[in-house]
């Protein structure tokens, strides 16, 4: 007769030998699904084995490891098609660094997500339970030597894996599938974050540019206060031959010298926040990898040199009106760390979560009149809109008969259009209250877009739905949906001529600002704008590429980039 615990452990045996192989096909049904892929699943499916073969070294419980990582992985895989769906871009290893030493972002978080937190929540206590009760009824140990060998197989499957799926390309974790697979990919380069850095160097030359340390710029009364915005998701409607608009339309987009200015920028659809970084520091994006959606945090307090911190040793008083919470991406920090004075964010100036551009403007005219108020100075602003930003299923201003569509469109591309007559015909009465309150003192007016709306992606025929439908297209191969425009104008002054490139990487579209403007160059400046005219105004994919990594290395020799 058997004892009861004898019992318990024939039956835990028979249940652990049905258990494990239904297991194993768990697995590799949530490695398939999650991918979408037949070339990416034996890659995906080898790392989940490297996870459940050193779960079992730990814990020497088979069942219980092949239970506990397939629920875990479970819930990665639909963390990752969320943040694909939120953000256009799937789970990176990265992210639970960034939101384990970012308390206000999981805030953040929990107050624009709730039911997505709660539900993810609820998921991981399920599985931690459910990882529980397989440790309990799992009583069988393997030995560590055989789990030992069986993890350096794992992993060795894992690496022949990776040799024959190759390195992915840039748009492999914004395709909306590979959920896993992008993850488990990102470990190293999250790794690598974390041991600080080393993102300009490893692109920089050793024959690096001169530049002298410090930020160095002659002072005066004389040089012109500077309104800088980003008009989000905006580009000239010109752009695509297909799309019907109001002619009058296009002249909210043409600089002083009547022509329309193209820029190319690093993002598509959304990710605002690259193009800020480009505008704000003359250095690209690119370099930091698939961790460049944190760029804002990983960069914070390492960039010496920037425009806003310029123009304070040039004179200036620095302003940024902010549409979003001061604690999205890190932003309020970041500015500060860039040399700006005053930082108002949705908080401070009582936004809501999309206002017409005449709100910010008022508030620019209002910081106008309390500095002239105190100070000769010269003042820079810098604006974000809103706007124009998605969805736009339903009609702004509604009270406001302004139209900038035509027939042929879709309804949604057609309130898009109409939102940026709203924007010219807000910007045009900001002009005229400058010009009207503050009579003989020199501005510069200028804007650009960030990055072209998710809608626009429909416009580009020749591109397959699914390279679109994540707003990720490849910007080697579908450059026109990377461009927007920038614009210069003067309001008592005449603007200094500037080269009409093809196209104006954002990266030095603070160079030929403050040339337009009329404010001297520093060194760096300077190596910036000599790059501009020998790159025919492109930064990254230029012919003469070895000039930004003498760049890069020229700034971090002068301590003007901290790259570790």
């Amino acid at each position: 007769m058997k004892t009861r615990g004898g019992n318990f452990g024939v039956v835990a045996g028979r249940v652990r030998r049905f258990a494990t192989p239904v297991f194993v096909a768990g697995l590799a049904l949530i490695c398939f699904f999650a991918e979408g892929s037949l070339a990416t699943t034996p890659f995906t499916l080898a790392c989940a084995f490297v996870a459940v073969t050193g779960l079992v070294l730990l814990s020497r419980r088979l069942v219980f490891s092949l239970g506990l990582v397939g629920a875990l992985l479970v819930i990665l895989a639909i963390a990752s098609k969320t943040k694909s769906l939120m953000m256009a871009m799937t789970l990176h290893a990265y992210d639970f660094v960034y939101f384990s030493r970012s308390p206000t972002e999981i805030l953040f978080m929990f107050q624009h997500y709730p039911a997505e937190m709660r539900e993810a929540a609820l998921a991981l206590a399920a599985a931690l339970v459910f990882g529980a009760l397989l440790f309990a009824f799992d009583p069988a140990r393997v030995p560590r030597r055989r789990s030992a060998g069986l993890l350096a197989a794992s992993a060795a499957a894992a690496v022949i894996c990776f040799q024959i799926l190759g390195a992915p390309d840039v748009s492999f974790f914004f395709r909306g599938r590979y959920l896993l697979s992008s993850f488990f990919i990102s470990i190293p380069e999250a790794a690598g974050v974390m041991r600080q850095g080393g993102f300009f160097a490893g692109g920089a030359r050793a024959d690096a540019l001169s530049i002298r340390p410090g930020l160095s710029c002659p002072s005066s009364a004389d040089y012109p206060t500077i309104v800088l915005t980003l008009n989000e998701s905006a580009f000239a409607p010109n752009q695509f031959p297909q799309l019907a608009y109001t002619p009058d339309l296009l002249e909210h987009f043409r600089s002083a010298d009547g022509k329309i200015h193209k820029l190319g920028v690093e993002t598509f659809g959304g990710g605002t926040w690259l193009t800020e970084f480009n505008v704000l520091t003359g250095l690209s994006t690119w370099p930091l990898g698939n961790v460049r959606t944190y760029v804002g945090r990983i960069m914070q307090g390492k960039i010496k040199h920037s425009l806003p911190a310029y123009l304070k040793a040039c004179g200036y008083e620095t302003v940024a009106l902010y549409p979003a919470p001061g604690d999205f991406v890190n932003s309020r920090p970041f500015y500060a760390s860039l040399g700006f004075d005053h930082f108002y964010d949705a908080k401070d100036m009582k936004a809501r979560a999309q206002e017409r551009d005449n709100f910010y403007y008022d508030r620019a005219l209002a910081e106008m009149r309390r500095h002239f108020a105190a100070s000769g100075k010269p003042l820079f602003i810098f604006i974000i809109t809103s706007a124009t930003h998605f969805p736009y299923d339903r009609r702004m201003s509604p009270e406001d008969g302004t139209e900038g569509g035509g027939a042929g469109n879709s309804a949604e591309f057609n309130e898009y259009l109409r939102r940026l007559a709203l924007g010219k015909k807000d910007h045009e009465a900001f002009r005229a209250s400058v010009a009207r309150e503050f009579p003989g003192r020199k501005f510069v007016l200028a804007h650009f877009g960030d990055h072209q709306p998710f809608i626009a992606g429909a416009l580009q025929t020749l591109v397959p739905d699914e390279d679109i439908a994540t707003g990720a297209p490849d910007p080697k191969k579908l450059a026109e949906l990377y461009e927007t425009y920038y614009k210069f104008e003067g309001l008592d002054m005449a603007l200094a001529p500037v080269p009409d490139y093809p196209r104006l990487d954002s990266p030095l579209l603070s160079t030929q600002l403050l040339l337009a403007a009329g404010v001297p160059l520093d060194d760096a400046f300077q190596a910036r704008e000599r790059l501009t005219r020998l790159c025919n105004g492109r930064m990254e994919g230029c012919g003469a590429a070895q000039t930004v990594g003498r760049l890069y290395q020229g700034l971090i020799e002068a301590g003007l980039l901290l790259d570790r």
